[in-house]
């Protein structure tokens, strides 16, 4: 999938949380954009999305995913995606 359709997939589920109030996904939206930078290799758009993320899910109290994305933070496990004989993206977590 392109990053353009993965980004505006992105856009359009923020504008569906936004419009049900559903303020407890937002951090995962910005993990899942971090990651895509990540993939991408945008070092600095990944970091800010992800602490961002990291923070969110703080302070909505998700703690096990916040232990769960320090961890990868901290480990490395942001690792670059890589395009499938098909020429797609492979999938990342």
């Amino acid at each position: 999938m392109p990053r353009a359709e993965i980004e505006a997939a992105l856009d359009r589920t923020e504008e569906l949380v936004a419009s049900v109030e559903g303020h407890s996904l937002s951090p995962r939206i910005l993990e899942l954009r971090g990651r895509l930078a990540a993939a991408l290799g945008d070092t600095p758009a990944a970091d800010r999305a992800l602490r961002q993320a990291l923070a969110l899910y703080r302070t909505i109290g998700a703690t096990g995913h916040a232990h769960r994305l320090e961890r990868d933070i901290a480990g490395g496990r942001l690792e670059r995606a890589q395009r499938t004989e098909d020429g797609r993206w492979a999938p990342f977590a």
